[in-house]
């Protein structure tokens, strides 16, 4: 019997194959991530969201979305984004 995916089991295993991705990388894929987020987390799926303290200048890219284990590597991600609006400015 051949079982088809969720959408939000496709979201999960999405962010926990390719995570830690921004908003601005999951809404070309998932159009409703933060719908599918909310359902996730509320059954406790194990994807987590992070918002950069300044959202107005990233858009998009102040949310991130991540699995656990995935945390060094969303904070690498988010200070290397940090850093290169630093340097635009």
């Amino acid at each position: 019997m051949d079982m088809k995916k969720t959408n939000m089991e496709s979201f999960v295993e999405y962010v926990q194959k390719n995570g830690p991705l921004p908003a601005s990388d999951i809404d070309k894929i998932f159009k409703k991530h933060n719908e599918l987020f909310l359902r996730a987390h509320s059954r406790g799926l194990g994807i987590r969201r992070y918002v950069v303290s300044a959202p107005r200048k990233l858009g998009k890219m102040a949310t991130w979305y991540y699995a656990p284990g995935q945390e060094a590597a969303l904070k690498e991600r988010v200070i290397s984004l940090v850093k290169g609006l630093k340097n635009l400015s």
